[in-house]
């Protein structure tokens, strides 16, 4: 189990604009990296999201809110420390389609151990997005690392157990709104790895006057952090999408990151979106 010991947090903010926003599609190629030691399907998926992170900030203008945290083991096995970077990424364009153009892993030994480094290189067709109504909004966590058991083989958590950390949302706006929370698991095969948990069957889809603590019914259910069967890696990254709507919308559960880039072009008159993550490491 790891403990902690020392922990900060810097909070760096960067303002990335351009002076004319794009009128039309755009192809943009990025390349992303990502390193791991086993699971090659997280770890291209994390330099997918590098390399489509890269694509809308050259696309357009957008605000990046990043976070670093460091915190260090004191136990001799896993001593050391580890800096994890967070950021909160709010963008006038999204990203419509997206073409694989180059793939490459790498095997590298350290101390015994066999690292992978999954090069990948993408083609994006991002399309601007007019945000009419875009309201100003507030976007928190009650926490950005979390450390957490594996997964029960019941895949079933009471909602009082506290061995398993609570993940909370507040979100706040100038003006009443609707909310719709997607979390984006990249460990998972089925490209659909993209599902809806706000509003769910217990937490309806209603709207918010001002701000709101996620789950609101929360004596009904908690959302409880758990550590994903089958994956090798020490720690994953989990990222979040939010959209601020000021009208009710259809939405489906499930979605790819295509279909989630289609559904935001559609309602872009209707919305704000912005993108958030947090990690969970194993313990």
């Amino acid at each position: 189990m790891l403990k902690i010991y020392k922990w900060q947090l810097f909070l760096i903010i960067f303002l990335v604009s351009s002076v004319l926003q794009p009128a039309f599609t755009e192809i943009i190629i990025t390349k992303g990296e990502s390193v791991f030691t086993s699971n090659i399907n997280l770890g291209c998926n994390h330099a997918l999201n590098q390399a489509r992170q890269k694509a809308q900030i050259l696309a357009g203008s957008g605000k990046i809110l990043s976070f670093q945290s460091k915190y260090c083991s004191s136990n001799e096995k896993d001593a050391g420390c580890v800096l994890d970077k967070y950021s909160t990424l709010s963008f006038d364009s999204v990203i419509v389609e997206e073409k694989k153009l180059l793939q490459e892993i790498s095997t590298h030994q350290i101390q015994n151990q066999s690292i992978y480094i999954c090069e990948i290189e993408y083609e994006f067709e991002i399309k601007p997005i007019n945000q009419k109504n875009s309201v100003v909004y507030d976007f928190s966590l009650n926490n950005q690392l979390f450390l957490a058991p594996p997964t029960p083989e019941s895949n079933f958590i009471k909602k009082d157990d506290s061995n398993f950390p609570e993940l909370l949302f507040k979100v706040e706006s100038s003006k009443p709104f609707y909310f719709y929370l997607f979390q984006q698991l990249n460990y998972l095969h089925d490209k659909k790895n993209i599902s809806l948990i706000y509003p769910n069957s217990i937490d309806p889809d209603i709207l918010i006057n001002n701000a709101s603590i996620i789950p609101v019914n929360n004596d009904q259910y908690k959302f409880r952090i758990s550590f994903p069967p089958n994956v090798d890696e020490p720690s994953i990254i989990i990222p979040l999408i939010g959209i601020i709507s000021k009208d009710k919308l259809s939405v489906p559960s499930e979605l790819s990151f295509d279909q989630l880039g289609q559904f935001i072009l559609k309602h872009q008159n209707q919305i704000t979106y912005f993108q958030e993550y947090y990690s969970v490491y194993k313990k």
